[in-house]
C-alpha cells in the first residue's frame, strides 16, 4: 500500500522518485501513461461505471496501464469485466 496525498504539489524530482518506486512495487512500466480509477466495487451504478470504463478504454488507441483501486463485494466481477 502506498499513500498518495490528494492535491499535493511536489517537486518534479520527487514525483519521478515516487512513480519509480510505485512502478517497481507493482511491476508497472514508467514509460507508459497510467490511468487510475478509485471507486467502491459494489452493485448498481458503481458496477455499471466499471462496465462503462471497460467499454470506453477499448476505444483508446494509446498504450497505457490501468490501475484500479477499490474494494467491495463485486471485486471479482470487476477484475473480469469486459466489453
Amino acid at each position: 500500500m502506498h499513500r498518495l496525498a490528494p492535491f499535493v504539489e511536489t517537486p518534479a524530482t520527487e514525483q519521478v522518485k515516487d512513480k519509480t518506486q510505485l512502478a517497481h512495487t507493482y511491476r508497472l512500466d514508467v514509460s507508459k501513461p497510467w490511468l487510475i480509477t478509485v471507486a467502491m466495487m459494489r452493485d448498481g451504478d458503481k458496477y455499471k461505471s466499471y462496465e462503462l470504463l471497460a467499454e470506453t478504454l477499448q476505444l483508446i488507441q494509446a498504450d497505457f496501464q490501468l490501475l484500479i483501486i477499490g474494494d467491495g463485494k463485486r471485486q471479482e466481477d470487476v477484475k473480469t469485466v469486459q466489453r
